[in-house]
């Protein structure tokens, strides 16, 4: 931010004017699954905070709030706009000003990237402390939670959004969101299926599918959410980090190992850099599940991405990545439903890809294979499903796959074999 520069009042109140219009003319789209609870959450008397990836549909969401609730009076400022630059947190008064006179002192509060200005958290407890209902969105968890931990405690409730899902994807594609029968509409839905494999679910990507539009989100997201934010010295390793991460999706990493390869002097760095990259939604990390909460930190990791288009589009391979995109696909998926969330290792050292449950007695055992009509990987798949069957005393596990189906019995526990776009469609 240039501190020299000091926004003037009629600049501020032109971008406002400007803002409300561009607001009151975004594309509603399709209805996301997160509305009703946004809505839910929307009624209570705390600050809202929608977070997600930069470009998933935040501001469209809000704009469908609008619209269900009849909300008449809007007050809306992004704070990403350029000609906000200078605005400091002394502005706020002015800005208040000026939304009065606009709107009337009546209304809901919207603030898009609000954590670009230092120490906003003050001025939004002012307007909660007033009774005033705030909608804020935003692209970093962290920047986020921190100030709102110091400063908002106990006076916000909080929304994840992701990308379009598979159902939100075929409604996108205006395709049935039921499964098809006959074998034609069973060919469609498949071909449906196919595309979101490889085209994940960021509306800005399906609405103009080029490689140029996505290089440009990937860019910005690693520019201004991290590189810019965070201030990183050696931003061109940070890259080669980030584009190793994104070819290495659904494989195991270590943070030792990491930084033995980029010839960091400290595994700190990479847990860092990590970190930044877990911050603006790009990348997850899933851990192993141990009763010990220390093994899992000290533990291997996955790494998965918020979006198969950057997998299959940015990262490098030499080999066919259908089935790094079917698991990640599941994992957003799980993240999205379950709040415990891990991959599982067996006592002989066989792997399950996801571990995942609600309550720790109703425990869910998946993996994912693209086929198992190769006698090995079938055998491979629910040998480990077996065992791990076996050691967490659970009757029933799952295969996802891409168009297989069945069960497999052995003694009184089942596997079940499913396609994957049927099981997003249950």
């Amino acid at each position: 931010m240039n501190e020299h520069y000091q926004i003037t009042r009629e600049q501020l109140k032109a971008t406002v004017l400007d803002q409300k219009a561009e607001l009151a003319n975004l594309p509603r789209g399709i209805t996301r699954e997160k509305l009703p609870q946004l809505v839910t959450l929307f009624e209570t008397p705390q600050a809202v905070i929608v977070q997600g990836v930069r470009r998933c549909g935040k501001s469209t969401l809000f704009t469908q709030l609008i619209d269900t609730l009849k909300l008449k009076t809007v007050h809306y400022l992004n704070f990403e706009d350029e000609r906000l630059v200078g605005f400091t947190v002394q502005n706020f008064t002015l800005l208040l000003d000026i939304f009065y006179e606009i709107n009337g002192e009546d209304g809901v509060f919207f603030f898009d990237e609000i954590q670009e200005i230092e120490d906003w958290e003050r001025f939004i407890r002012r307007l909660h402390n007033a009774g005033n209902k705030i909608l804020i969105t935003g692209s970093n968890a962290t920047l986020l939670s921190q100030e709102l931990g110091t400063k908002l405690t106990g006076r916000h409730v909080d929304l994840v959004l992701y990308p379009f899902s598979y159902r939100e994807f075929l409604a996108y594609r205006d395709a049935p969101l039921t499964l098809q029968e006959d074998t034609k509409g069973r060919s469609i839905q498949l071909k449906h299926f196919h595309e979101f494999l490889h085209l994940g679910g960021l509306p800005i990507y399906l609405e103009a599918p080029l490689q140029s539009v996505l290089n440009n989100l990937y860019e910005d997201i690693i520019s201004r959410d991290v590189l810019q934010r965070y201030k990183i010295d050696n931003p061109k390793l940070f890259k080669q980090l980030a584009l190793y991460l994104l070819s290495n999706c659904a494989s195991l990493i270590s943070f030792q190992k990491l930084k033995t390869h980029f010839n960091l002097g400290s595994v700190n760095t990479i847990i860092k850099y990590i970190g930044y990259l877990e911050n603006c939604y790009l990348f997850f990390l899933l851990p192993p599940f141990f009763a010990a909460y220390r093994k899992q930190v000290n533990a291997p990791k996955k790494i998965y991405s918020i979006c198969n288009a950057f997998i299959d589009k940015i990262g490098f391979h030499v080999h066919d990545q259908k089935s790094v995109l079917l698991e990640n696909m599941v994992f957003l998926a799980l993240r999205e439903h379950y709040p415990n969330l891990f991959y599982y290792k067996t006592q002989n050292n066989l792997e399950i890809d996801f571990l995942a449950y609600h309550k720790p007695d109703a425990v869910k055992l998946i993996q994912v294979s693209w086929s198992i009509q190769d006698p090995k990987t079938h055998d491979r798949e629910t040998s480990a499903l077996w065992k791990a069957m076996e050691e967490l005393n659970t009757q029933e596990g799952l295969i996802l796959t891409e168009s297989e189906s069945g069960t497999i019995k052995q003694d009184a526990k089942t596997i079940h074999v499913m396609p994957i776009y049927q099981w997003l469609l249950d």
